[in-house]
């Protein structure tokens, strides 16, 4: 008799991932691995993964609105503080930008020299005016002057 060989299975083969038809209308993803997946489930893993996401940037605008808060408080402190030196520093104008006294006196006496040329002493009242008011603005400024060491001093 002829001996007859046992006939061999073929190799197995993997087969890809195949999407089934539930009869319930219900889709099944057939991993490589073979675990089985429904498109329930698959949702319901994607909403999660999105309340996640969302969950983290919630988060992350609470953080940059409380670093802006802080950024905006130090900012207006600063502000506040320019300010307040800038009008401690222009409180009173400084001698140099303050008009000279007596320009409306003055501006007569040049007005008269003008409309009485080589005739100065028709002028000596506008200029007697013109000088009384120099003499009380000296004294005035020597008292402030004289005040100022007092004031510091009590």
């Amino acid at each position: 008799p002829i001996p007859v060989k046992p006939a061999t299975p073929p190799p197995a083969v993997v087969p890809p991932t195949v999407v089934y038809q539930a009869p319930a209308t219900q889709t099944i993803y057939v991993a490589p691995c073979g675990t089985t997946i429904t498109a329930a489930d698959m949702v319901r893993q994607k909403e999660a993964e999105l309340t996640q996401n969302d969950a983290m940037w919630r988060q992350r605008l609470v953080e940059l609105e409380q670093t802006l808060k802080k950024t905006n408080t130090i900012m207006e402190k600063e502000y506040s503080s320019a300010l307040e030196d800038v009008r401690q520093r222009f409180a009173t104008a400084s001698p140099v930008h303050q008009l000279p006294p007596c320009q409306d006196l003055k501006a007569q006496v040049i007005a008269c020299y003008r409309a009485n040329p080589g005739q100065t002493l028709k002028c000596s009242e506008e200029v007697a005016a013109f000088r009384e008011c120099i003499n009380l603005n000296r004294i005035k400024k020597l008292d402030a002057e004289d005040a100022k060491p007092i004031a510091k001093a009590a």
